[in-house]
């Protein structure tokens, strides 16, 4: 793998995991707002 695919993956990555992230805070609002 090139430098710049990786680079690639890491971010997809990262983003898939905020995008967790918030679906678990928004949860947490909701039961709690």
């Amino acid at each position: 793998l090139s430098l710049l695919g990786l680079a690639e993956k890491g971010i997809k990555q990262l983003i898939e995991l905020q995008k967790e992230a918030l679906k678990e805070k928004s949860l947490l609002f909701m039961a709690y707002g």
